[in-house]
C-alpha cells in the first residue's frame, strides 16, 4: 500500500528542479521561472509564431499553471502552450 502511495505521489508532484538546470518548459512547476535557451518546433512557422509571442532566446518565461493547459507568462504576455509545444521549449531554471 505505501508504495503504491509513493508512486502515486510521484506523478502528482514531479521532481523541483533546480537553479542552473536546463529543462523543457513542461518540466516547470508553477511559480518556477526560466531563461529560453532553445525552441525545437518541428516546423518553421510554429517556430516564427512563439518568437511573435515572445519566446525568443534570453527571453524569462515564468509558468502560471500546469492543469489543463500550461499558461506561462513572456514579458507582459501570457500565452496558453500545448504539452507538444512546451515539451519543446528549452529552460535554464532561475
Amino acid at each position: 500500500m505505501a508504495d503504491r502511495l509513493r508512486r502515486w505521489l510521484a506523478r502528482r508532484n514531479p521532481p523541483v528542479r533546480e537553479i542552473g538546470e536546463v529543462c523543457a518548459l513542461t518540466e516547470l512547476r508553477p511559480g518556477q521561472t526560466g531563461r529560453v535557451i532553445e525552441i525545437d518546433a518541428e516546423n518553421p512557422v510554429r517556430s516564427e509564431r512563439l518568437q511573435v509571442l515572445g519566446f525568443v532566446k534570453d527571453a524569462e518565461v515564468y509558468l502560471l499553471q500546469t492543469k489543463p493547459t500550461y499558461i506561462v507568462r513572456v514579458g507582459f504576455t501570457e500565452v496558453s502552450v500545448e504539452q507538444s509545444i512546451g515539451a519543446g521549449i528549452k529552460v535554464l531554471v532561475g
